[in-house]
């Protein structure tokens, strides 16, 4: 992955073949981007306390959310 990031070509061309071949609405993982861990700078009510630190999830399926 870090050759494809360093080279944009090779990355292109990889996508076009990917899209090419297997088709966009077919790919096991769809196109996310990278998700970072998040930090409150300051109370946001009785939720998120200044310091947390939040991480958000992807899931597959709808499910419901609960807290952690």
């Amino acid at each position: 992955m870090s050759e494809l990031l360093r080279r944009p070509d090779a990355m292109a061309a990889a996508t076009d073949e990917l899209n090419r071949v297997v088709g966009r609405t077919r790919w096991v993982h769809p196109v996310a981007p990278l998700l970072v861990p998040h930090q409150a700078r300051e109370k946001q009510g009785p939720v998120v306390p200044a310091q947390q630190l939040e991480v958000p999830r992807v899931r597959r399926r709808p499910e419901p959310a609960t807290p952690t």
